[in-house]
């Protein structure tokens, strides 16, 4: 729940290109422009955010870069998760002694703090 599709991997002139289903809305960064959330959107945000990283979890994906530049809100307010996929490719890791989904809950928190208005 709460997560785009994974994208797919096309080539086109010999060029190849991740491309990723169209969400019509806005990243949470650009709704936090104006500062923080309301407390009820607030929570309407952080709740499905959480269902896709317990999901994700329970099939043994990790985010790994869990951002508000990563979650989207479309034009009803339907949240998705977007980046699984990218986390590997970047070469995203975690501090030692701290298992990956343990990155995902330290990301989620400061997401949290950010829609609380604690700032980036």
């Amino acid at each position: 729940p709460h997560i785009a599709p994974l994208p797919k991997v096309r080539t086109a002139r010999g060029v190849q290109a991740l491309v990723e289903e169209w969400v019509d809305g806005r990243t949470l960064s650009e709704h936090l422009v104006d500062g923080k959330l309301p407390l009820d959107d607030a929570v309407a945000v952080g709740r499905p955010v959480a269902e896709a990283l317990a999901a994700a979890h329970e099939a043994g994906l990790v985010h790994g870069g869990l951002t508000t530049d990563r979650v989207w809100l479309d034009a009803v307010g339907a949240v998705t998760v977007r980046g699984f996929e990218l986390s590997p490719l970047l070469g995203i890791s975690h501090a030692p002694g701290e298992g990956a989904e343990e990155v995902d809950i330290r990301a989620f928190g400061a997401l949290l703090y950010e829609l609380a208005g604690g700032g980036a």
